[in-house]
């Protein structure tokens, strides 16, 4: 776990100073450490063996050795007919580069971890950056290695609505569509901008208007979810790659009682004792629906498998920012630092339970842990 600690070490150094001369306004400082905090994040992800993510040895090294073989990219769309046209542009882009997977991998983090980062600056009204980070880094980080098209498309519909935020609407639905290229369970990134839109335009009586959405949720996830799975199943609405997902549907409710979703309630408590602050602001309230949504989700979801953990990552990516927008607007100081102190602490532990378990020698496994580099001689 050692490698990880240095990388997070310098990644929120970096970020830290990066904040600090943003204050100073000094823009060339500023977007220099900024560059080197995602430059960090990068080169851990691109130095690690290729058995470190699980997605890897399942669709990552043999697309990329396709792309670089393929001698245009017809070919390699001929090659992976049933894999997202944006990831295989993306592979067939860097092989014209590269043909040595780990700087495919560096190039890939630069990419996801840069376009993370401009998200969490234009968030920086509602979370402190550097802050923001360390949650990302606890919860997402080691999420990417595995999820190569998913965790990709997952960043770009969390820049996308950061951009929507900022006014900039088209811009955002190109991305949105983009993000789909990558991996089709994308298309709730349009659910995540319908929730957006619908705040701003609905003014009155929302806390009732979201009690009925929860439950809602909670009854069509509960009663439905499996019936909805199978019937796909059945009449082979799944593509054959995501079966995976679709197998072992004998979940239930308890699947969703572990450390590893019931934390998120330590984050949710601060939405609901700051409401009458709150109530007014339509980003917190929408950080409040995509944290609720993603426990509900993660909870009730072992009534429909992975399925449902694989839909709440496109609300759970919102919790880099969620988990801490309401500890900001904590007018007491010592409150305002327990509650970060309280964070801290929770996403440490839940990251060190997820990395553990996450073991390169137990099969099926994301394998993050333990983290082993050929390149720069780091072993088990």
């Amino acid at each position: 776990m050692f490698p990880y600690i240095i990388c997070f070490a310098f990644a929120l150094f970096f970020s830290a100073l990066s904040e600090k001369y943003y204050r100073l306004k000094n823009k060339f400082v500023y977007l220099f450490f900024a560059s080197a905090a995602v430059l960090s994040m990068s080169i851990l992800a691109g130095i690690r063996d290729l058995n470190i993510g699980g997605d890897l040895s399942v669709y990552g090294i043999k697309v990329f050795t396709e792309a670089y073989s393929s001698l245009n990219i017809s070919q390699l769309f001929t090659l992976e007919p049933s894999t997202e046209f944006g990831y295989l542009t993306l592979n067939y882009l860097i092989s014209r580069i590269t043909s040595n997977m780990n700087v495919f991998l560096f190039i890939f983090g630069l990419l996801t971890y840069g376009i993370t980062y401009i998200a969490l600056v234009n968030f920086r009204k509602y979370s402190n950056v550097t802050l923001s980070l360390f949650t990302y880094l606890m919860l997402f980080y080691e999420l990417t290695f595995n999820l190569l098209r998913q965790g990709f498309a997952c960043t770009l519909v969390f820049f996308a609505i950061s951009l929507y935020l900022k006014g900039k609407k088209k811009l955002c639905l190109m991305l949105l569509i983009l993000s789909v290229t990558f991996h089709a369970t994308a298309i709730l990134g349009f659910v995540v901008l319908f929730i957006v839109v619908w705040l701003q335009k609905e003014p009155h009586h929302l806390k009732t208007k979201l009690i009925i959405i929860f439950l809602f949720l909670f009854v069509m996830i509960t009663v439905f979810s499996p019936m909805i799975i199978e019937f796909l199943i059945n009449n082979n609405l799944i593509a054959d790659k995501y079966t995976v997902y679709t197998m072992n549907q004998s979940g239930n409710t308890l699947g969703g009682i572990s450390i590893t979703n019931l934390y998120r309630l330590i984050f949710i408590v601060p939405f609901i004792l700051m409401w009458h602050k709150i109530e007014n602001n339509k980003v917190l309230i929408f950080l409040f629906m995509t944290a609720m949504i993603d426990f509900l989700f993660l909870f009730i979801g072992g009534t429909a498998g992975q399925v449902m953990v694989r839909l709440a990552y496109f609300f759970s990516w919102f919790n880099i920012i969620g988990y801490l927008a309401p500890i900001r607007i904590i007018s007491d100081r010592s409150s305002r630092n327990v509650w970060k102190i309280i964070l801290i602490f929770t996403l440490c532990i839940v990251f060190i339970n997820v990395t553990l378990k996450a073991n390169t020698n137990i099969p099926d496994s994301a394998a993050y842990y333990p983290y082993t580099s050929t390149l720069l001689n780091i072993r088990k």
